[in-house]
Order: C-alpha cells, then structure tokens, then sequence
C-alpha cells in the first residue's frame, strides 16, 4: 500500500480506538491499537525505503495482494514479493526485531505480526518503534487470548507504548515528506 493509504487507515482506526472504553471494550480497543500500530510501522517502513510503497492491498495470503482493475469495477490478483506488515502472517526476516523474530505464542491461524525482507536495516528510530509494538504485543496472549485481566497498568503501559510509536511515525514521515520537496 501507498504511505497515505496506511496513515489514513491508521487515523481512523485510531479515531474509533479513542471512542471505545478501554475496559467495557477491551478486546475491541486491543485489536483497534494493534492493527493501528501495524498501519503506522507500514508507513514508516515504506516512508524510511524499508519495504516497498506500492498501489496494492494485501489479502490474509502471503505474497497475494489486490489492485483496483484499470476499468476501477474490480480487483485483480497479483503474486507479489511481501512488502507490508500483515495481521495473521508468520514472519520472514530472522534478522526482524524481536517481537516479529519469535515464534508465535499462540497456534497458528491466530493473529501474530509477521515482516517482509527488508530492503536496508532498520534505522534507530524504526528500531525504537518495534519496541513499543512489542510492549502491546506482550499483552495481547495472556490478557486478551487468555484469562488474566487487563489491569489498567497494562492498559496504561500499551497506551504509552503507543502514543510513543505514533510520535516516532509522524516524524519519520514528516522528515521524509520534507526531503522529497
């Protein structure tokens, strides 16, 4: 997908996040952060020349991704190379930070963050934004795939992890906006 697809899907996933009650819909508000997360790493892989920016949409199979039809009435399928993040997918790159580099906790078919191939190592700042996925990551199995409670500590720790990330994303992509004018 294109930077702008992801930080638009990423703005209104995270408009409906701040909506929700954290406790009265907690596994909605998870799932809200997480895929949120995943769209604002897919714009600032692409934003740093990690993984490609391209016009199309991944489906739940890797390597197949949707592109609007010339005639725009439908979407074709394309057997491509992975370039984005994906919900569902085992990971690729064992070089990948860590919480995309550990097998996945749960059995598969469950939801795990998986990476393409990199085009170039992750830069400091991407490498800081891994960190705060994987402090939500750390929540999802025993709080929300499991029965331990989400305290408000955890909620607390995944609200900062992600308004960390954010901050590191805006400003990836600004600096990149920045340099390509």
């Amino acid at each position: 997908m294109k930077i702008a697809d992801h930080l638009e899907k990423f703005e209104r996933l995270d408009v409906a996040r701040q909506s929700l009650d954290q406790a009265e819909d907690s596994e909605l508000w998870f799932w809200t952060t997480i895929t949120a997360a995943m769209q604002a790493m897919n714009a600032g892989l692409h934003a740093v020349g990690c993984t490609e920016e391209r016009d199309d949409f991944p489906t739940q199979i890797m390597g197949v991704y949707e592109r609007l039809s010339e005639d725009e009435k439908s979407f074709e399928r394309h057997a491509l190379p992975p370039g984005d993040l994906h919900l569902g997918l085992a990971p690729l790159n064992p070089d990948s930070p860590e919480f995309i580099q550990m097998p996945p906790l749960n059995p598969p078919g469950n939801v795990s963050l998986g990476i393409p191939q990199l085009h170039r190592p992750l830069p400091d700042e991407l490498t800081a934004a891994c960190k705060t996925v994987e402090v939500i990551e750390e929540v999802r199995h025993p709080s929300i795939r499991g029965t331990a409670p989400l305290t408000p500590e955890l909620i607390r720790a995944c609200d900062q992890a992600y308004d960390e990330l954010v901050g590191i994303i805006r400003s990836l992509v600004e600096e990149t906006e920045e340099d390509a004018s």
